[in-house]
């Protein structure tokens, strides 16, 4: 085998071995159909016009790698289903969309109108006026920003996102990710310096990575969500932006620097639930008043 094709990358730049791929992850995900597919039917179902020696030396390319040899045929490996869902998601040669919407949110700091902008494939939710930051992603691949709801389409993304990071999950490789509680100067998208801290969750695998609010840490924590519940906020099921504790930094100071303590203070119904949180960003204390 040649160096360049031990690189996965040089594997699946050959078209009859992307179709390869493409194949056995379409036999995968029909119903009813047994993931694995003979050396005939995969040659078959690639409808490429080469000899079948040909086909075979791309296909053992592919082995051990992205594909697996069983006793009835060939199926794909993990590695695989992660290049076939880049591939059928249009993640690779997805179109960039230029489009906004105003929300029906209000800024915290001026008044104006939020809005939610998608460009050059990055999702952002920040004020019309002030500009202000509240949330920023890369635009996940089967959105189509001038679908049918693509805002609730982008925070439904989001959550999902903030929840495995929240949970020390890396949602892309499964490793448990690193947290660090960081401060200005070091926060970045910080550009009007009103974040007081960020939470910033790393994946040392992977290398993917997430910013959080204060607030967001402690979103899906039980404590939270029954306070906030039992005073008619459902912050399981409402856009983050539209949750002020979460959304902004307003409601976080640094009680502590030696060593670090972080208070969220969550005001509902005449009550107040302050929840501190350490260096390592776990909730060490909930005092309700």
């Amino acid at each position: 085998m040649e160096s360049s094709e031990l690189n996965p990358f040089a594997l699946i730049s050959d078209e009859i071995r992307a179709k390869i791929i493409k194949a056995l992850g379409d036999a995968r995900v029909e119903k009813g159909t047994k993931p694995i597919l003979t050396f005939t039917e995969l040659m078959t179902r690639t409808a490429v016009d080469i000899p079948s020696s040909h086909f075979n030396y791309h296909l053992q390319r592919l082995q051990g790698i992205f594909v697996e040899r069983v006793d009835e045929g060939y199926q794909m490996r993990v590695e695989g289903r992660i290049v076939y869902h880049a591939l059928r998601s249009g993640t690779l040669d997805r179109p960039d969309v230029d489009c906004k919407y105003t929300l029906d949110t209000a800024c915290y700091y001026c008044g104006q109108p939020m809005e939610a902008i998608f460009e050059n494939s990055v999702a952002r939710i920040q004020c019309s006026d002030c500009n202000h930051l509240y949330e920023i992603m890369g635009i996940p691949p089967a959105l189509d920003p001038t679908g049918t709801d693509p805002v609730t389409q982008f925070e439904r993304y989001c959550r999902q996102m903030q929840f495995a990071f929240t949970n020390r999950s890396c949602r892309t490789c499964g490793d448990r990710t690193d947290i660090d509680v960081l401060r200005p100067p070091h926060i970045p998208f910080n550009t009007d310096n009103r974040e007081v801290v960020s939470i910033y969750s790393s994946c040392p695998s992977c290398g993917d990575q997430f910013f959080l609010s204060a607030g967001e840490l402690i979103l899906y924590d039980e404590g939270v969500i029954s306070f906030c519940h039992d005073r008619g906020l459902d912050v399981l099921n409402q856009p983050v932006w539209t949750i002020p504790f979460a959304a902004t930094d307003r409601s976080v100071v640094v009680s502590s620097e030696e060593p670090l303590t972080l208070s969220v203070r969550i005001e509902l119904g005449g009550e107040t639930l302050l929840v501190r949180v350490d260096t390592s960003a776990e909730i060490i204390e909930r005092i309700r008043s």
